[in-house]
């Protein structure tokens, strides 16, 4: 399964962990991760999302690994998909043709193998930026500045500024700009919805500068307690990557996982972008 899963509590919940984890625990995980993908092996990683193969159970899911349910089946034939082709704000990037295309190509896919598809319109994605930056901004919730080194210190945006313009800083370059500035919960436990990752195939390094606000597509979700699988697609026809995002209840990332899984199957998955010399 080459997914990501974006759940809550965070994948990446693990560096927050109450119980103190050593660096080099932490990279051996890391590089657990990477074989995996690499293998690209259902079985091995479905248990690496719930600890089943690493030593310390409790290092991604912990005591929440049952509540995943990453081992009920799923039946095809009882899920409801909705899907939504991108949204109107004029401020955001319109979704390209081969996007909204892959997009369709999923659903039509689906449409043979789930209950139901229907296509819906949800207006409040188009406020999905102002939905983050308010979570962001939050007094109560950690700043912006906390949040790019996991909570573990803070950011200065003037030094990262400095050091992305000199290319040797690790925050990108949206991110540290963000700095400066000071709905899907209805689902059912059959229900998917299935949206676009971004309005654009695969941007260059920056690109997204004076294009900020295209990933309302994804952050929104991300103030949200969703499960969510993001899968991709294969290349277009510039070979740059392209994929969807299957979005459900919390935890229920078995029925997002399992929907990925059927869409990487037909459609190929995780595709190389340029030949791999090893």
């Amino acid at each position: 399964m080459r997914t990501f899963l974006r759940s809550q509590p965070p994948p990446l919940s693990f560096l927050r962990h109450p119980h103190p984890r050593s660096a080099n625990e932490i990279c051996e995980f890391e590089q657990q991760i990477v074989r995996s993908i690499a293998q690209g092996t259902d079985e091995y990683n479905m248990a690496l999302i719930s600890g089943k193969y690493i030593q310390s159970p409790n290092l991604m899911s912990g005591s929440n690994a049952s509540k995943l349910k990453l081992d009920k089946t799923v039946d095809f034939n009882a899920i409801k998909v909705y899907y939504m082709e991108g949204h109107n704000n004029p401020g955001i990037s319109p979704l390209q043709p081969e996007v909204r295309q892959s997009l369709n190509q999923c659903v039509d896919y689906l449409r043979n193998k789930c209950r139901d598809c229907e296509r819906i319109y949800l207006k409040e994605l188009e406020f999905g930026f102002d939905i983050w930056m308010c979570a962001m901004t939050d007094p109560t919730a950690p700043a912006l500045e906390q949040e790019l080194v996991n909570l573990k210190g803070r950011i200065n945006p003037y030094v990262e500024l400095v050091k992305s313009l000199l290319g040797v800083s690790n925050i990108t370059f949206p991110s540290i700009i963000s700095c400066f500035d000071d709905l899907i919960t209805g689902l059912s436990s059959e229900h998917v919805f299935v949206y676009p990752g971004h309005p654009e195939t695969a941007p260059k390094h920056n690109g997204t500068v004076l294009k900020v606000k295209n990933i309302s597509y994804t952050c929104v979700f991300n103030t949200l307690d969703v499960a969510i699988t993001s899968v991709p697609l294969g290349l277009s026809t510039e070979g740059l990557p392209i994929g969807v995002q299957i979005i459900n209840n919390p935890f229920n990332d078995h029925l997002s996982i399992a929907v990925a899984e059927e869409l990487e199957r037909r459609f190929g998955g995780w595709t190389p972008p340029a030949a791999i010399i090893c």
